[in-house]
């Protein structure tokens, strides 16, 4: 994740236009919804997302009330089946067939707004939340999974309960104390679980970088303005390349007075193979994903009580917190050694390849900066006779000053890239006879 932050968000005061020293992300190919005028009008309207959040904060007030109030058999109380059995097994899907959407109409998100307007403070996201958060979203999902396995969270509608409260806690003191939604973005373990499905999503808010290059507008989708408050995320369009923070709370869309802002369908799973800016916490929460998939599938199989019973008979180990959490390490440990290994194995190869890479580009600048000085040069000379074609081409040659071939790193991918370049320079002589 990418996290696409922006360096120091404490820049997000009002009338201050974030840092654009970043280059702009290319325009996300595919269809842009915003571009059929009931989908622009839907998400500009004062009605959005208002019209789903306060339907979602009634129904967790109802499970919330199931869950202290109602039976305290899992089977039989409505609040357990309602997050456990229909809600939690449809937000990876929804995360991959609609983005962040949920996190529009999140209940805890709409908490977060109302403290924030009663009581708010606003105060600048700590330092300390803006390095490490992401590091704690994969602390919590960690444990709260182990907690599952050890005392029955699932199972149980008055832990169910105390795990919704706790996070309702953490939402009401963040919204009191820090601006715009530092829990969701920083602390909530499902936003960081959304910001690595939403990388697969179809649908990618963008905006186009020649048109908010020429704006005027104090980077008011950043900012706030009149139509909207500022993004709840701290996200700033301009300089967006990855999903995986954006809400798709549509403020952006509803102050942009450029009609900048793209909503796209594009390829699931497209945002993946273009990542530009990889971070190992991010990647830290997948292979943790990884693992715990793997140790829950294991728990339900009957191998499991195979190893219990081995583990008791071989080690006289019988307290089932201590096998499990040591089955539980190793399924995390696992996935992630074999990263390690992975990427240490590929590291060499990638870096020639950057290294390739770099060369090639200079060597196109410096083809461009010199057919540009040879343009200037002869629009400033007199016309004359000119020189033979062969003479002027190793003019042209001469002025490019080629490399020579042990100049570049050994290697199939190299030499190709050498000719190619190569191909071009001599038809651009060609083209200058």
């Amino acid at each position: 994740m990418s996290l696409s932050t922006l360096p120091e968000r404490d820049s997000a005061r009002p009338g201050r236009e974030p840092s654009t020293s970043r280059a702009a992300p290319p325009a996300e190919p595919g269809w842009n919804l915003l571009a059929h005028r009931p989908v622009r009008a839907f998400l500009r309207s004062r009605w959005y997302p208002g019209i789903f959040q306060w339907p979602a904060v009634a129904v967790f007030a109802i499970v919330v009330w199931q869950l202290l109030a109602g039976p305290q058999t899992a089977h039989d109380n409505l609040g357990t089946a309602l997050v456990w059995v229909l809600w939690w097994p449809v937000i990876p899907i929804l995360f991959v067939a609609a983005g962040r959407v949920w996190c529009a109409v999140c209940p805890f998100g709409k908490l977060s707004d109302l403290v924030q307007r009663a009581v708010g403070v606003n105060r600048p996201v700590p330092r300390f939340l803006k390095r490490y958060g992401i590091w704690i979203i994969d602390a919590q999902f960690i444990l709260i999974t182990w907690s599952d396995h050890i005392w029955g969270i699932v199972e149980s509608p008055w832990g169910t309960a105390m795990l919704l409260l706790l996070l309702t806690t953490a939402v009401i003191v963040s919204g009191a104390f820090f601006q715009r939604r530092t829990f969701c973005r920083y602390l909530c373990f499902l936003g960081g679980l959304a910001g690595n499905y939403t990388r697969t999503g179809a649908i990618a808010l963008r905006a186009n970088p020649d048109i908010c290059r020429t704006c005027t507008a104090r980077a008011v989708c950043f900012n706030g303005g009149e139509q909207a408050p500022a993004c709840p995320m701290f996200e700033f369009p301009r300089t967006m390349d990855s999903s995986a923070d954006c809400n798709l709370y549509a403020n952006c869309v509803k102050n942009c007075p450029n009609d900048a802002i793209s909503l796209t369908l594009r390829q699931p799973t497209r945002e993946l193979w273009f990542i530009r800016n990889p971070r190992i916490e991010a990647s830290a929460l997948a292979v943790a994903i990884m693992g715990i998939v793997f140790i829950q599938n294991i728990t339900m199989l009957s191998i499991w009580q195979t190893v219990l019973d081995w583990t008791q008979s071989t080690h006289g180990i019988t307290s089932y917190p201590i096998i499990f959490t040591a089955a539980f390490t190793v399924a995390i440990a696992l996935p992630a050694g074999l990263l390690t290994l992975a990427s240490a194995a590929a590291g060499p190869a990638r870096r020639r390849a950057v290294a390739a890479s770099r060369t090639v580009a200079a060597i196109r600048r410096r083809s461009s900066e010199a057919r540009r000085a040879v343009a200037a040069a002869r629009a400033m000379q007199p016309a004359t006779k000119s020189p033979p074609a062969r003479c002027r081409s190793r003019q042209f040659s001469a002025t490019l000053s080629v490399p020579p071939v042990n100049h570049f790193a050994s290697g199939g991918v190299q030499s190709r890239t050498l000719s190619q370049v190569r191909r071009q320079w001599s038809s651009l002589a060609r083209s200058d006879q």
